[in-house]
């Protein structure tokens, strides 16, 4: 699988950190060596929770669905 998403342009990361907190900081500032300035993080309540205690949140964006399914 690996291979193959690699043959597609696909960059995977392998992180050296532990912890939430440690990981978000690290793939920030990766990304941000790569001049990525804007980055959408869609995940559910523990990375959102990461992101706003490393201070890395610059703006809150939500998207609510019309209908509960």
């Amino acid at each position: 699988m690996e291979t193959a998403l690699k043959d597609r342009g696909v960059r995977i990361w392998r992180l050296r950190s532990r912890g939430a907190m440690s990981a978000v900081r690290e793939v920030l500032s990766r990304a941000g060596r790569l001049g990525l300035l804007h980055v959408l993080c869609e995940g559910g309540g523990c990375l959102a929770e990461s992101l706003v205690r490393a201070g890395a949140v610059d703006r809150y964006v939500f998207f609510v669905a019309p209908i509960l399914l």
